[in-house]
């Protein structure tokens, strides 16, 4: 197996491993918060497969990006939550109960509403890109929803056990992490350069900040919820984006759009996690 398929396959496990790690420590009532709630998971949607994605268009056609960055961006805005968003809500004082509801809802919902999201915002910018439910399955099943499952059970029928390795399991698959993607950032910062330019760096950063607003504005009265669906809206599965763009035969510019804008909405997520800890 080459560095590549190396790289490729060490992603999945990771983040299997990170978000299996979380999920020992939460409790069915966490993974159907959501359904309990009903406006809010309607706001929820709203953000996240609406409202963000309608937002991103305007602003990429405002901002005038190269075209594989705008390829990037509508993979990236139809895509589902980030799936190390309850670490991210952790450390930033917000709701785990919700966050693990958020994202196993959105995983869901993701099957049926991402090929659609995608095939609207395609024909808009006349970008000639599908998707098919089975990959967007293969995907949100094996980074979000079977982890979740498996650690809730694992929890709920040895809970000393799983008191005893959740740290082990989400540390390794952060280590397992870490190794690839310091690699896939290498082989790929020759890329990154050649996307950077004419403002493209400033505006990607415009488009997290205001996916932040969107979630914040959207969470409705309750603090917590505000946190929560403020880094929803703004950090997106870029495992669903790669995997659409791998499927439609997209080049490496695609690739390493997709992997900067992740790059750059962690780095705007900062000074909001910090602001949201203080409050």
């Amino acid at each position: 197996m080459d560095l590549g398929k190396l790289i490729a396959a060490a992603f999945p496990v990771s983040v299997f491993l990170i978000v299996a790690g979380f999920a020992l420590d939460a409790a069915w009532q966490d993974i159907t918060f959501l359904f309990k709630r009903p406006a809010l998971l309607v706001r929820s949607l709203l953000a996240i497969f609406v409202v963000m994605p309608i937002v991103a268009a305007m602003l990429m056609v405002t901002l005038g990006f190269k075209p594989q960055i705008e390829v990037a961006l509508v993979l990236l805005a139809v895509s589902p939550v980030f799936p190390m968003l309850p670490k991210k809500v952790t450390s930033a004082g917000g709701s785990r109960s919700y966050a693990y509801g958020l994202l196993a809802t959105a995983a869901l919902f993701s099957i049926a509403l991402v090929p659609l999201s995608v095939a609207i915002l395609g024909a808009v910018f006349g970008k000639d890109i599908s998707v098919s439910s089975a990959v967007v399955v293969k995907v949100v099943l094996i980074t979000i929803l079977a982890p979740l499952v498996l650690g809730v059970l694992v929890r709920q029928y040895a809970p000393a056990f799983a008191a005893r390795i959740k740290g082990l399991v989400s540390g390794l698959g952060s280590v397992i992490l870490l190794l690839a993607f310091i690699p896939l950032l290498i082989s790929l910062w020759p890329t990154f350069l050649a996307l950077l330019g004419q403002g493209t760096l400033v505006a990607i950063a415009i488009i997290a900040v205001v996916a932040l607003a969107v979630g914040h504005f959207l969470g409705g009265p309750e603090s917590d919820d505000r946190t929560v669906l403020a880094l929803a809206t703004e950090l997106r599965h870029p495992a669903v984006a790669l995997s659409i763009a791998a499927a439609n035969g997209a080049d490496k510019f695609v690739s390493a759009a997709i992997l900067l804008y992740v790059v750059v909405s962690g780095i705007m997520s900062i000074p909001y996690t910090s602001w949201r800890k203080r409050s």
